[in-house]
This record gives C-alpha cells, sequence and structure tokens, in this order.
C-alpha cells in the first residue's frame, strides 16, 4: 500500500501568497470598471434659438421726372376790373314817412303773456268780475237771474283754481280766460284757451279749474243753450 505525500511547508507558502496576490489584482480591476459608471456626467449648457425672419429689402422710392424748364409757364394773374360805380338815388323822406306812419298805425298790441307785473286789487277785482255771457235776455228778472247765475259759476271755478307749485317757484304769474259753453243741465259741453297767460303751466291749470268746476247749476231761462261764458283765472303771487 502506497502512502500519501504531502509537499513540503514551503511550496505552501508561495501557492497561498500567489492565490492572495491574484486576488487583490481581480478586486482593483473590478474597482477599476465600476467607479467611472458612479461619477457624474459632465454640466450640458443649453442654448436658446430664435428665429429672425428675413428682413425683405424696401422697394425704392420711385423719384417723379422734374418737369423741363422749357416746359414750365408763368403763371398769369388775373386781370381785376374795377368795380363800376352807379349813383344811387337820393332818398326821398316824405315817402319814408308816410309809410312808417302806416305801419305805426298797422300794429295791433299782443296777447298778454307769462311774468306780468302783479295786478293792483281794483283791476282784479273787476277782471273777476268779467265772467259774462253772449246772446242774453236784457230784461231785469233775466239780468238778476243772470247775474246770479254767473256769481256761482265764478265762485265754483276760484274754488278749484290751483297755483303750480313750479309756477310759484319759477315766480310765474298771469291772467287766462278760459272760454266754455254748457248745455241746459249745466255739463260742460267745449272748453278752450281765449287768453293765454303765456305759461303751459298756468294754462293747464286755468283749464283743469273750469273743467273740475263742472257739473254747473243747470242753465236758468233767460240764458240761451248756445252762450258762451269767459271765465277770468287771475294766478298772482301775493294773491
Amino acid at each position: 500500500m502506497t502512502a500519501l505525500r504531502y509537499p513540503p511547508a514551503t511550496e505552501q507558502g508561495f501557492f497561498a501568497t500567489l492565490l492572495c496576490s491574484l486576488g487583490g489584482h481581480i478586486l482593483i480591476l473590478l474597482l477599476w470598471l465600476i467607479w467611472p459608471a458612479h461619477q457624474a456626467p459632465p454640466p450640458t449648457h443649453s442654448l436658446t434659438v430664435r428665429i429672425v425672419p428675413e428682413v425683405q429689402p424696401l422697394p425704392e422710392a420711385t423719384v417723379a421726372p422734374r418737369p423741363s424748364p422749357a416746359l414750365i409757364r408763368p403763371r398769369r394773374e388775373p386781370h381785376l376790373r374795377a368795380p363800376a360805380t352807379t349813383a344811387l338815388p337820393a332818398p326821398q323822406a316824405p315817402a319814408e314817412t308816410t309809410r312808417a306812419a302806416d305801419t305805426a298805425a298797422t300794429v295791433t298790441p299782443a296777447e298778454e303773456t307769462a311774468m306780468v307785473n302783479p295786478l293792483p286789487p281794483v283791476a282784479a277785482a273787476a277782471a273777476a268780475a268779467s265772467l259774462s255771457s253772449a246772446n242774453a235776455d236784457t230784461s231785469p228778472n233775466a239780468t238778476a237771474e243772470r247775474d246770479a247765475y254767473l256769481q256761482v259759476l265764478r265762485q265754483r271755478i276760484e274754488e278749484r283754481r290751483d297755483y303750480p307749485l313750479l309756477a310759484r317757484k319759477g315766480r310765474q304769474q298771469g291772467r287766462a280766460i278760459v272760454r266754455f259753453r254748457l248745455d241746459r243741465q249745466g255739463t260742460l259741453c267745449e272748453t278752450w284757451l281765449a287768453v293765454s297767460t303765456g305759461s303751459s303751466l298756468l294754462d293747464r291749470a286755468a283749464l283743469r279749474a273750469v273743467a273740475e268746476a263742472t257739473p254747473f247749476p243747470p242753465l236758468p231761462p233767460g240764458i240761451d243753450v248756445a252762450t258762451t261764458f269767459d271765465a277770468p283765472v287771475i294766478f298772482r303771487l301775493n294773491r
């Protein structure tokens, strides 16, 4: 039977040293291969590119050719003639005086307008008493009956007279005459403005006063149905 032979101790130490050297080189090689993968990438620089459209060249301006000096004609100034003078006839003084006199004779007074001066008490009383009727009987009994009826009309219209506030603030005053016609029962048939105050506010107030005063009492026998009545409506600030 053959006995096993072991190498001497020196040979075992050599092989151990060789294995350690190989392992160290392999470890260094692995570290060299892995290390670049963990390094940060180099920084990159970004550039912004802007596209600029191509500029088209402007067309050259065309200059009109200057006219030849030979074709230029001097402008002639128009010849002005002196206006002919004609002798005017002498004014006729007598004819103008006669015409002015005729014109003054044909001028008529205008109707009453707004913003008239306040009427004195005597004139106001006379205007209020001017409520009249036409085509009436002139007998004493008929006259007394008519006067009493007109007094009733005046009183009822005066009670319905309302001075507009805007007219007071605007210091508008005046006197209107409202003309109206009644039937036999005293009902208002027709009404209109005979004389204006010149103020639309006061004119409407005068017409409204007559309309709101109806119906009036029946007409007395002495007053005809075709009679028209004139009612003065006075608006005065100090009244």
